[in-house]
């Protein structure tokens, strides 16, 4: 007759569990802030979206939603606030002849507040084509 046994467990000490909680928690908020580029997908249109406009605001959300890091962290953008354009470079400018718009809002979610940028460029603006693009500040 074979006997099964479980070797004894060793007693975890309160201060280890706590720096541990406190490096994952750590992680887990630089890994969030970390997620700064995602780009969303292709658009047809006349002329960009501006900055606080309903097409930018969902833009910005799908954009997040559908980032996968961000989805396995069920981060959910709830609203977009303080959007502001921004004026571009000279270089930003030389860059994108053809155009484009540059935002800047507040990312509020269901973890914390984040600090964007986004813009919206043109891919091919004969064909009325353009891209999200959202950046960490």
């Amino acid at each position: 007759m074979t006997e099964h046994t479980q070797p004894p467990q060793k007693k975890r000490s309160w201060g280890k569990t706590f720096l541990k909680t406190c490096a994952f928690l750590i992680g887990l908020i630089g890994l969030i802030n970390a997620i700064g580029s995602a780009g969303g997908n292709k658009v047809i249109a006349v002329e960009l979206p501006k900055c606080n406009s309903e097409t930018a605001i969902n833009m910005v959300k799908q954009t997040v939603a559908n980032n996968v890091l961000q989805h396995q962290l069920n981060l959910q953008v709830i609203a977009v606030k303080n959007i502001k354009t921004l004026n571009p470079s000279a270089e930003e400018l030389k860059a994108n002849p053809e155009g484009f718009v540059k935002c800047q809002g507040q990312l509020i979610t269901n973890y914390k507040r984040l600090d964007r940028i986004y813009t919206f460029e043109w891919t091919n603006k004969a064909k009325g084509e353009y891209y999200l693009e959202l950046k960490s500040e």
